[in-house]
């Protein structure tokens, strides 16, 4: 199986490795893998996210539809709503399973929603569009609202019935977003090309300022449950922690870098 499957996976492993052992560069350990291929029943051999929900189950997003693993089977669900453009709707590019059950999609042919309960997909459309955007990378709040990446930019949408409509998002010049992260309070963390980001829920834009972060052109960001953040730029990767981390969450400017991780061999952190 291709290496996408197990990239997010492997991304844990790596903030695993490097914080439980303290060790200022990543070093190989024995891990055991199983691998789940088409041979044990997976869609496709191309497997593009991988996230897990509240129930434990394991979400695959392939380019010949959603997968779900159990631990000891997977099980395929197939969009078959359009047949004259099935191919587009079942190329799944990223998934987002939120907290009602539902399972958000961005496909090649746009937004889709599975509904896990009742097994059924749900596609919608971009209100003032001539075609569907393609999503990289999903956020779904509680609400109406839904965070993408598309074509290298950061949007906002209301969901409405099965239809989404762009929210206006003032971003400043130059600025370039990469990556984002849920924080506990519904606020979302961006890393970009000038540093560190928060979006709260009421759509307001601020950077972030982290005291002594030696790296500004960031390419990646990951939220702990230990109210930690984790960036990463290129090969490096940054552990930041609030100095009032236990009367507050991460809104506030009180960050502070605390170490920094590096791969020996000069591996780019990509998810």
């Amino acid at each position: 199986m291709k290496k996408g499957t197990y990239i997010k996976t492997l991304f844990l492993l790596f903030f695993i490795n490097c914080i439980a052992y303290n060790y200022a560069s990543c070093q190989a350990y024995p891990y055991k893998f199983n691998y789940i291929t088409v041979d044990e029943g997976l869609s496709h051999t191309d497997a593009n996210d991988v996230t897990q929900d509240r129930q434990g189950y394991i979400w695959i997003a392939t380019f010949f539809g959603l997968d779900r693993f159990d631990g000891y089977t997977v099980k395929k669900y197939y969009n078959s709503n359009k047949p004259l453009s099935n191919a587009l709707e079942n190329r799944i590019m990223c998934l987002y399973p939120d907290d009602t059950g539902n399972v958000w999609l961005g496909t090649e042919s746009g937004l889709q929603c599975f509904n896990s309960r009742l097994e059924k997909y749900i596609d919608f459309i971009e209100t003032g569009k001539s075609g569907n955007h393609t999503f990289y990378k999903l956020f779904k709040p509680h609400g109406d609202l839904l965070y993408a990446f598309t074509e290298s930019q950061l949007k906002i949408y209301v969901i409405k019935g099965h239809s989404i409509t762009e929210q206006k998002l003032d971003v400043l010049p130059g600025i370039h977003f990469s990556d984002m992260s849920p924080g506990p309070s519904g606020q979302v963390y961006l890393s970009s090309n000038k540093g560190l980001w928060v979006l709260d829920e009421n759509k307001n834009l601020k950077q972030v300022s982290v005291i002594n972060l030696p790296e500004k052109d960031l390419t990646r960001v990951y939220y702990t449950k230990k109210s930690q953040l984790l960036l990463s730029s290129r090969d490096k990767l940054f552990l930041i922690r609030n100095i009032a981390a236990a009367k507050s969450n991460l809104n506030n400017d009180g960050l502070v870098f605390i170490k920094q991780f590096a791969c020996s061999d000069h591996t780019i952190i990509k998810d």
